[in-house]
């Protein structure tokens, strides 16, 4: 009996796992939104279109916005605007940081300077504008 539920729960393991990555990912993207909206006010019907539509509305709160992800999933520092990949990709899922991880390096990520929310934007704006399919976070 209890060699039937080992494999019962090896089973469940194996099969759900990748519904569980999804999941989890969904609700780490969710709580960043979440989290940023109310910390910047940044309009929803503005986040709705640039994710949606890829359309990129000069608003400073969407700037802010933006920079407030990149600090939320430790990529930059909100202290020194440094900016790493290590903390991301070791406190999220693989299947999450794999694709961003990718596009910020190929588009030269560096530390962010005095302005956050300028650089958020003008990183989103360059790096992520012909990946659409990719939006940030």
């Amino acid at each position: 009996m209890k060699l039937v539920l080992l494999l019962l729960c090896l089973l469940y393991v194996t099969f759900s796992k990748g519904k569980d990555i999804q999941e989890e990912i969904k609700e780490i993207k969710q709580k960043a939104h979440e989290h940023c909206v109310q910390k910047t006010g940044a309009s929803e019907e503005l986040i709705q279109q640039e994710i949606q539509n890829n359309v990129y509305t000069q608003n400073e709160n969407l700037k802010c916005y933006e920079a407030c992800k990149y600090v939320y999933f430790g990529l930059v520092d909100e202290k020194t605007g440094k900016f790493s990949l290590d903390k991301f990709q070791k406190n999220y899922p693989k299947e999450f940081t794999s694709v961003w991880s990718k596009i910020l390096t190929d588009c030269n990520v560096t530390d962010f300077g005095k302005n956050m929310c300028e650089e958020a934007w003008q990183y989103l704006t360059t790096c992520f504008v012909n990946q659409p399919d990719f939006a940030p976070f």
